[in-house]
């Protein structure tokens, strides 16, 4: 299993309520990191309790290759 880290970007609310919608529908896990911490990636709450000013990564946790793919495509719109 690969778990690649995608940089991202996510300055406003209302483009981390784009990143929740298009991470929620991903079976797998998904982790949401910054240079500190690593949470879940379909935690809103989560997410607004990260500092979103520094470096944020994220990555899909799964075997299926297709999923991985999508998953690369779909973050390819939060760069």
């Amino acid at each position: 299993m690969k778990n690649k880290k995608i940089k991202i970007m996510l300055k406003n609310p209302e483009r981390i309520k784009d990143f929740i919608n298009v991470v929620e529908k991903f079976k797998s896990d998904v982790d949401i990191m910054t240079d500190r911490v690593t949470i879940d990636a379909k935690s809103i709450i989560g997410i607004f309790a990260l500092d979103l000013t520094g470096d944020i990564y994220v990555r899909i946790i799964s075997d299926d290759i297709a999923e991985r793919r999508k998953f690369e495509a779909e973050m390819e719109n939060f760069r």
